[in-house]
């Protein structure tokens, strides 16, 4: 998949819709992806170029109320797309929540981008394993897959769980170790609060003590 970043959908050129949120994606990301379709159906939907699903927060603000699935979407004023399908809004902690997805095939006629033969550094590929495959014996076979490639010899893939993609990309920990010291810190400032609240609870117990003797002297009953 790529992400596009910011570009304009329409249906017309007074109904202009923003988002930053669109990718391109192949006919298999359906296969690895979960989808619920509320209009037309999951299978082949990103087969043919020109083909665009739509989320259904953009489908209501492309369509209102009207039916989305064989209407036109114009994307960024220029090209033309048909609506093959309309899925649920993904929920907001999902790493790939997309606001619309237009069919990789697409490329091939205006960026002259085929699958399986560009190695552009800018899509992102995720793979589903089977159970019985083991992750690292997987990464070692498609490691050194850029080495036959001129200007990327040094280059090397690797596999990323997706559970880990947010705070753990690669292996790396390095947000794990920032998480690790903001905690220290964290707990450094909550222990001083924690002394400093006693500190002030005993002065405080400390005036309150003289002001209760003095009242007793001049006659205060327990109760008052």
């Amino acid at each position: 998949i790529r992400e596009e970043g910011g570009k304009f959908l329409s249906t017309n050129m007074e109904n202009q819709v923003y988002d930053e949120t669109g990718i391109v994606a192949d006919h298999h990301f359906l296969d690895v992806f979960t989808y619920r379709f509320l209009e037309g159906e999951q299978q082949n939907s990103l087969a043919e170029p020109s083909s665009i699903l739509l989320s259904r927060s953009m489908a209501e603000k492309l369509f209102k109320e009207e039916m989305a699935i064989g209407q036109t979407v114009i994307y960024e004023k220029k090209l033309d797309f048909k609506v093959t399908g309309v899925y649920e809004d993904l929920p907001k902690n999902s790493t790939v929540r997309p606001a619309y997805i237009l069919s990789l095939t697409t490329l091939r006629g205006t960026e002259n981008i085929v699958r399986d033969e560009s190695w552009a550094g800018n899509f992102m590929t995720y793979v589903l394993l089977t159970p019985e495959i083991n992750a690292a014996h997987a990464e070692a076979k498609i490691k050194s897959a850029y080495a036959e490639f001129e200007g990327r010899e040094l280059h090397e893939l690797e596999l990323c769980p997706l559970s880990k993609i947010y705070l753990c990309f690669n292996g790396r920990n390095d947000y794990y170790i920032m998480l690790a010291i903001f905690g220290i810190i964290g707990l450094f400032i909550l222990t001083m609060s924690a002394f400093n609240y006693v500190n002030f609870t005993i002065a405080a117990a400390a005036n309150r003590g003289k002001e209760m003797a003095v009242r007793k002297i001049s006659g205060a009953e327990k109760s008052s």
